[in-house]
């Protein structure tokens, strides 16, 4: 709402009211901006105090248990020559340069490589994986924390999306809420 307001000068500006967020708009904000704060503690205090990497899975391939924005915090293996079947790896993709993959270890072939699936897929993954390709095992997974990355990849109107969710909710929570709901904020212009 805009007012007419006479500045020192004698000149009419134009002074615009600012509204503070209701209680329920500052709960909701505070309360996402929390989730927000707690799912990155949980990546943050594993990967500084205990050393394990996160890894953000990009891909559906081990859905239902594991899910495409979700983080996997993976431990260097102690011993790479003895990982069990059942265990969640992630390997160096011997299709793309740089690349990770996470997957399950199935079993192993009689030259001492992994062979691997994904928990979605119908079929054990085309190449073996070498010991020497595990850069981790798995420990530790953190729900939806990496969905931006994946959003970033896939899908930038997301991206932008929760970006702009974020930063609102981010104003909300600094402004302090009105006791009644669509009161004006302090510093009226009378």
């Amino acid at each position: 709402m805009a007012t007419d307001v006479l500045a020192a000068d004698g000149l009419t500006g134009v002074s615009y009211e600012r509204r503070a967020p209701t209680i329920g708009t500052f709960v909701v904000a505070l309360f996402y901006l929390c989730v927000l704060g707690w799912l990155i503690v949980c990546v943050a205090v594993p990967a500084v105090g205990f050393g394990l990497d996160p890894v953000v899975i990009t891909s559906g391939s081990m859905e239902p248990g594991i899910r495409a924005g979700d983080v996997v915090m993976l431990a260097h293996p102690e011993d790479v020559d003895h990982i069990a079947p059942g265990t969640v790896v992630a390997f160096r993709d011997p299709t793309r340069p740089g690349g990770l993959i996470t997957h399950r270890v199935t079993g192993m072939t009689p030259a001492g490589d992994y062979r691997t699936r994904g928990d979605a897929n119908a079929d054990a993954d085309s190449t073996p994986v070498p010991a020497d390709d595990v850069v981790g095992v798995a420990h530790l997974l953190v729900p939806i924390i990496g969905s931006p990355v994946v959003w970033l990849e896939q899908n930038t109107g997301l991206f932008v999306l929760w970006g702009l969710i974020t930063v609102a909710a981010c104003v909300i929570a600094s402004r302090p809420p009105n006791d009644e709901a669509g009161s004006i904020a302090s510093g009226d212009v009378a």
